[in-house]
């Protein structure tokens, strides 16, 4: 559905949140979050990031001027949700394909990080990868469960080395 090249599957969506912020994160790194993402989410990040050295900037969705100042030659990733959790703001796509295709100038490397969760993969007339978005994250149990019956998530992306080195701290 995701018209990935690479997918895998998770224990849950935060997981394959987890999954994707553990392997882009690097020593010193930095990462730029949405002001309106899941708590957890903006939590482990902060987390991760001190214990590696790095920093996040908080920026509002919706923010043009704030997510292209965030953005440093340091900066690996850019995280957002296509709405977002709980308060279900909806993302500007086309902003952020603006901001993110003048950041890859001068932050070679950076990833456009997306949970599509509250949207799921049936929301996007174009698939989220086929548009300027590098990785993919959801929580299955939400989206596509919707009971909380099971619970699994996902992590789907063109990037096939990125998706191997999330296999490889997976079986770590």
């Amino acid at each position: 559905l995701e018209h990935a090249t690479s997918a895998i599957a998770c224990d849950s969506g935060m997981q394959a949140t987890a999954l994707a912020f553990d392997v882009l994160m690097q020593p010193g790194g930095h990462a730029v979050l949405m002001r309106q993402v899941y708590n957890k989410t903006r939590s482990y990040l902060e987390w991760l990031a001190a214990r590696a050295g790095g920093t996040v900037t908080v920026v509002d969705d919706g923010d043009e001027a704030a997510l292209a100042a965030a953005i440093t030659p340091a900066t690996r990733l850019v995280f957002a949700e296509t709405f977002t959790n709980p308060l279900v703001r909806a993302q500007d796509f086309d902003l952020l394909r603006r901001v993110m295709t003048e950041a890859r100038t001068r932050a070679p490397g950076i990833r456009l990080v997306l949970d599509t969760t509250i949207a799921s993969p049936w929301a996007f007339a174009v698939p989220p990868l086929d548009n300027g978005v590098d990785v993919v994250i959801a929580s299955g149990t939400k989206s596509l469960g919707g009971n909380d019956r099971d619970m699994w998530g996902y992590l789907a992306t063109h990037d096939s080395a990125l998706a191997n080195a999330v296999m490889d701290l997976m079986a770590m």
